[in-house]
């Protein structure tokens, strides 16, 4: 075999071999993750039990952004990417503020989402405690593998039936989530680790180190 025939077989082999191997789902990975700054764990001590946050989260006369912050760390501390239905339903039990959450599907959008969801995945968001045109300033992006729903009611129902451990379908997991503070930062929990976004330029860790100090629910 010639020299050329032998560099063009070895070209054609190797743009084979680089179609077969290029996963669009992957580079769509690698590319929100770059954007992340990685750190294994979530790093804020809570020492409130998942029922505390829940029923302070649930009780309508407490300060909104105390209820936020009750689910934040609910989220934060207790749920974990690849958890299925029942164990969610474990950390949510008494999550009555559920029920007062937006809940919007994310599909077909132009623009940046926080996460990641694969072809077969299903992404949604979460409003906490919205006003009455719908806006809230605290948000959850997630996604769930082999979630299927018809309409947006039943999606609606499955989603809030998964949240609280009574959905009957085992083979649909947390993938992965976004906690969206209000217009300072993001933390994305992935199998990976939890990703921090800075998106506000007035944003400084020192003012999240001051309120924890003072936060009775974590460990000084």
């Amino acid at each position: 075999m010639s020299i050329k025939r032998l560099k063009i077989l070895t070209a054609v082999l190797a743009a084979a071999t680089l179609a077969g191997c290029v996963n669009p789902e992957r580079i769509g990975r690698t590319t929100t993750d770059d954007q992340y700054f990685w750190k294994r764990h979530y790093t804020v001590p809570i020492e409130t039990s998942p029922q505390n946050l829940n029923n302070e989260a649930s009780e309508p006369n407490v300060e909104r952004a105390l209820r936020c912050q009750d689910i934040f760390y609910l989220f934060g501390a207790y749920i974990r990417p690849g958890y299925r239905s029942k164990q969610i339903g474990e950390v949510m039990r008494g999550a009555k503020w559920l029920d007062e959450a937006r809940l919007d599907p994310v599909g077909g959008l132009g623009g940046w989402v926080p996460i990641f969801a694969g072809r077969n995945d299903t992404m949604l968001v979460l409003y906490v405690f919205p006003d009455n045109r719908g806006v809230s300033d605290r948000s959850i992006y997630f996604s769930l593998s082999q979630f299927e729903s018809r309409t947006v009611e039943e999606e609606r129902r499955k989603v809030l039936a998964f949240f609280k451990g009574t959905l009957p379908d085992k083979g649909v997991r947390l993938r992965e989530f976004a906690l969206c503070y209000p217009q300072c930062k993001i933390e994305r929990f992935t199998k990976r680790g939890v990703g921090l976004m800075v998106l506000h330029e007035d944003y400084r860790p020192a003012t999240d180190n001051q309120q924890n100090k003072n936060d009775p629910k974590l460990s000084k």
